[in-house]
């Protein structure tokens, strides 16, 4: 509702019992941010190959094999 706040949105900003609060109040850090520079990124061409079949595109997010890049650490370590 418009004039309204989330009600979850002002739980958040809530002080916690020891007198610490999550608020951000210095926003200067971000100040800089307009004079940087646009990064570069290089993006090489894919060459198109095999795909997986839809089931299993479906199961890893991808139907190119060579996007399927899984995440099996935890926390910085190999498992």
């Amino acid at each position: 509702m418009p004039g309204r706040e989330c009600p979850s949105r002002a739980a958040l900003r809530r002080e916690a019992s020891c007198g610490c609060s999550d608020r951000v109040e210095d926003t200067n850090i971000y100040v800089h941010a307009d004079a940087l520079p646009l990064a570069m990124a290089y993006v090489p061409c894919q060459r198109f190959g095999s795909t997986f079949n839809l089931c299993k595109a479906l199961q890893v997010g991808t139907i190119f094999p060579e996007l399927c890049k899984p995440f099996c650490g935890r926390r910085g370590i190999c498992r």
